[in-house]
């Protein structure tokens, strides 16, 4: 940021921008490494479907509306927090897909989808976001998503969900053997991941993780490497003092600035908007007053140009969790149980075991560098209690009557006191 009047006003897609907020909530700075070195996952070629304006509108806002919530209970965890609930709700929206009944509900509710988003419905609008999210890739960013479905093999999955998969969320199916190697099933996701986050994202399923009762894992990749629009000084940044919440004070390595920027202030909270280069993706960092806790406000942030003295320590981090707790907390609670209903995914009773998370964020100078991947564990349900078995075993002496069943006419009475008995 070389002190050059310059603000960011260009507008964002707006079937994006929810996904765009997460992702600068998860961002981190720039590596050295060449965008040539990365991997190009292997995944199937989404298949762009008709989506109207208002499915767009409605997955946007919930996108966001599902990142508040989701923030709102992880806001009072000690230390640092990275997390991508774009990541998060797109793998969930993947089960969803295959949800139904309460189910359905109770992961429509959690994600703030509406009650009337049907699987088709999310699939399609899915598909559309996903293209454009690729698209926001341009001149000094690179964004990459990719979702897979890992599917135990044997194990039946009904043509619909399979196809939802691959349309919607161009999801390529890959054979694993859960029941037999689980470790062998867990390090090759993990290397799946790894490579879709350029190693950013490594053991996304922790060693010791019990795959053995596993029959799908759907997966979700976030990738992201941007250059400020206008880079910070590397002469400028010196330590400086920052207090923790407890009081105590620390001298991180800290970039300053001044330039006009998108600045905005009200009661509670002062934020700065920081321009990617291409102007398609932003940082928005926010400022709670003194004694505010750290939640972000109701309505986004309305901002102007002004010139602002900037002072912002780099910071480098990753976290990671099951946030099945977060999610049940948000409602969406049978899901986790023997009363899970996915019919639409496969003719088997299945229910999710974890929704592991881990997140990664690099801010330096030059940009940004942030990755996120997600996990959703499908395990094999309870099979439905077998119906009571009557045992009638005909060993003493009993009784027989042969009827017209139409007029009731008995033709035949009779008893069997010893079956040996007679020739």
């Amino acid at each position: 940021m070389h002190g050059r009047n310059h603000f960011f006003s260009a507008p964002l897609v707006r079937s994006a921008a929810a996904v765009t907020v997460t992702l600068a909530l998860t961002a981190t700075a720039c590596g050295s490494t060449s965008d040539r070195t990365l991997p190009s996952p292997a995944k199937s070629t989404a298949r762009v479907v008709p989506v109207s304006a208002q499915q767009q509108q409605a997955l946007a806002t919930a996108d966001d509306a599902f990142a508040r919530s989701l923030w709102t209970e992880l806001a009072t965890r000690d230390g640092n927090i990275v997390v991508s609930p774009a990541s998060i709700a797109t793998a969930l929206q993947m089960a969803y897909v295959g949800a139904r009944g309460d189910t359905a509900t109770e992961i429509a509710r959690a994600l703030h989808l509406g009650p009337n988003a049907s699987p088709d419905d999310i699939s399609r609008a899915a598909s559309r976001l996903i293209a454009q999210l690729e698209a926001a890739s341009g001149k000094g960013s690179l964004l990459r998503v990719a979702d897979a479905v890992w599917l135990q093999q044997g194990f039946p999955v009904k043509p619909g969900f399979r196809a939802a998969m691959a349309d919607g969320f161009a999801s390529a199916f890959h054979q694993a053997d859960f029941a037999g190697h689980g470790e062998d099933a867990r390090k090759a996701i993990n290397a799946a991941i790894a490579a879709q986050t350029r190693d950013r994202i490594k053991d996304l399923l922790p060693p010791g993780t019990d795959l053995s009762d596993t029959r799908l894992v759907l997966t979700n990749a976030i990738y992201l490497k941007a250059a400020w629009e206008s880079p910070f000084e590397r002469s400028a940044t010196a330590a400086a003092p920052f207090t923790r919440a407890d009081g105590h004070v620390v001298h991180p390595k800290t970039m300053s600035a001044t330039e006009d920027l998108d600045y905005a202030e009200t009661t509670g909270y002062r934020a700065v908007r920081l321009p990617y280069a291409g102007g398609r993706l932003a940082m928005t960092l926010l400022l709670p007053a003194t004694g505010r806790p750290l939640t972000w406000p109701a309505t986004a942030p309305s901002f102007r140009a002004e010139p602002v003295d900037l002072a912002l320590p780099k910071f480098r981090f990753s976290w990671n969790d099951d946030v099945a707790g977060v999610l049940a907390s948000l409602g969406m609670r049978t899901a986790f149980t023997d009363g899970a209903d996915f019919d639409g995914m496969s003719t088997r009773p299945v229910r999710i075991g974890a929704v592991r998370h881990k997140a990664f964020i690099d801010v330096s100078e030059a940009g940004t560098e942030a990755a996120a991947a997600t996990a959703v564990e499908i395990l094999a349900g309870a099979a439905p209690a077998p119906t009571s078995v009557q045992h009638l075993h005909f060993d003493r002496p009993f009784l027989f009557r042969i009827d017209d069943t139409v007029t009731g006419l008995p033709l035949f009475l009779g008893k069997v006191a010893d079956p040996t008995l007679g020739a």
